[in-house]
Formats: structure tokens, sequence, C-alpha cells
């Protein structure tokens, strides 16, 4: 097989006035144990600042949201088959909308929520290219102020009823292609949280695209995800990006995204669907 791709590459190497490196080709084959962060998973320890330019057929109370996340991940043990760590990340949204009344003028914003995620994993490599992953997160959603304050939020059980505050046991499967330049996963995640709300059961389908050795495509990335939550009475969410390594290696990237379904943060998660597309900027991990 690996032959076989060799001599796929070795025209468009060629055509370009480049060499193929076999020595690289070998490295990726076998390469670590980490599986890639999922970029177009919403929940991922990723650090990002875009801009959502929301479509007029969903219900949002503001003309554009902000959105920002600061994260990483660390392996903490790597073997030769395997790897134990953790991640974390804090996923915000800031809206603005402009107000025209008597208490206000101007344009208002507003932080929406900031949702904190702790995950703790664990690696397999089970074969050359399938790896498991076993992992359980703590998800706490915190809503801005100035949103509680303009809703009028003041039911003695807010917290009770919190659907988006939770721990979840999730096992994922990846697959690797093209020497891990392609990546295909899905997962399933149980809640185990005792009294939660939130229903327990949640599916994930998703795959990555990262140009690495065919020339003039070596810094094209592309992404889907679809989640599938029973929270949300199993209605797909759908997120699909498009993007461009704006350095060699690939730590910064500009994306482009379009995602259909309910919210993927905030208590207001099963009960607030969105159709938005996302422009922003893609930074590799804080952790190392």
């Amino acid at each position: 097989m690996r032959k076989l791709i060799i001599l796929i590459l070795l025209p468009f190497s060629v055509l370009a006035g480049k060499e193929l490196d076999l020595t690289l080709l070998s490295d990726v084959e076998n390469s670590t144990i980490s599986l890639p962060i999922y970029f177009a998973n919403p929940l991922e320890p990723l650090i990002y600042l875009g801009h959502n330019n929301i479509q007029p057929n969903t219900y949002m109370p503001f003309q554009g949201m902000v959105p920002f996340g600061i994260g990483g991940r660390k392996s903490l043990y790597q073997k030769r088959n395997f790897e134990i760590g953790f991640s974390t990340v804090v996923i915000g949204q800031l809206g603005y909308r402009e107000e025209n009344n008597v208490s206000l003028q101007g344009t208002r914003v507003s932080l929406l929520n900031a949702d904190f995620l702790l995950n703790f994993y664990y690696t397999q490599k089970i074969k050359t290219h399938w790896k498991l992953k076993v992992e359980t997160f703590h998800r706490s959603t915190h809503l801005g102020d100035d949103l509680v304050l303009l809703n009028g939020i003041t039911t003695s059980n807010y917290w009770n009823t919190d659907e988006s505050s939770y721990e979840e046991l999730n096992v994922l499967l990846n697959r690797s292609f093209l020497m891990n330049s392609t990546n295909l996963y899905t997962s399933v995640g149980y809640n185990y949280r005792q009294g939660s709300p939130r229903e327990k059961w949640t599916l994930n389908l998703g795959g990555q695209f990262v140009g690495k050795m065919i020339p003039y495509l070596n810094r094209l990335v592309l992404g889907f995800d679809i989640r599938w939550l029973e929270n949300n009475d199993w209605n797909p969410a759908v997120n699909k990006c498009i993007g461009f390594k704006l350095n060699k290696k690939g730590s910064i990237k500009l994306m482009a995204h379009h995602y259909s379904g309910n919210i993927p943060y905030s208590r207001y998660e099963s009960v607030l669907k969105q159709s938005y597309w996302r422009f922003g900027i893609y930074f590799d991990s804080i952790l190392k």
C-alpha cells in the first residue's frame, strides 16, 4: 500500500519541481500515539477568535456574535502504544446589537456564555492505522451577567435545571488514511452525572483532511463534524469547515465554518437552533 501511494504522489512531486521525501513518508506512517485535534468539533481544545454571521432564518437576539476559545492538550505519559493526558478549554460568545431606546443608545455588547471543559483521556494504538480513545470530561456553562439581567433570569432552581453542566464518559475510534493526512472518527458518549436533567447519550461522526504530501494542496485543511444528542431529540448538528495553514507547520490556520443545528454551547443548547457562517483564525494548543 505504501509503495502504491508513493507511486501516486511521485508524478505530482515531479511536476511541482520537488523531491518526494521517503524518510518523511516513513515518519508519518509510524506517527506518535497522539490523536489530532479535530478542528471541526466545537468542543475541542482550540485557540480561536472569529465572527459568526447569523443567518436570518434562525432566532438569536443579536445582530452578530464574536466567538472565542482558549485551551490546549497536554500529554502526561506516553509509551510505545498508549498515551495518558488531559485537555482543557474555555469557550465564550460575545453578542452585539444596536440599541435605540431611552436607557441605551448605540451598540450593546453582551457576554452570552462561558463554557469550561476539563478532559482526561487514555489513547491506545490498536492497529497501524486505528486508535481508540477513552475519555471522561466535566463541562460547566455560565451565562453572562448582562444576558441574565436582560432576560430577567431570577428562578430559584436556575442551576438545578441546567442541562449543559454535566460529566460524560466518551469512547472514540479513529481511522487514519494516506499517511495520517486524513482521519475519520466516530464516538459514543454517556452522561453519568446523577440527577442531571440532561438526557444520557451522544453520538458523533467526523473527519478531517490536512494537506501534507501533495504539492499545491499542502496548506489546505478540510473537516466535518456531525453530532446527535438524545437531549436534542437526536436532531443532527452539522459543522463543515475549510481552511488554509498560514505557516508551514500548520500551527496557525485561517478557517471558515458553516454550522447548522442546536447551538453547541450554553444552557440553551436544547431549545435554540442556529445556522451561521464563522470566519476566524485558529492556533495550536497553549499546552506543550
